[in-house]
């Protein structure tokens, strides 16, 4: 998972300089960041009940 993670977070860097580059305008977000983080988010949560039952 840590491998996947690491992968979106570099997906998510390319994507914010593309970004930087096309716009100066910080809250616009194209569909493939979206989805970056949208993917990020959900890996975070995986991460967090896992760790939550590893507590348990």
């Amino acid at each position: 998972m840590k491998r996947a993670f690491d992968d979106l977070a570099r997906k998510l860097m390319t994507a914010n300089r593309r970004l930087s580059l096309i716009t100066d305008d910080p809250f616009v977000v194209l569909d493939e960041e979206r989805e970056a983080l949208r993917r990020v988010v959900a890996l975070t949560q995986e991460w967090a009940l896992e760790d939550a039952r590893r507590r348990q």
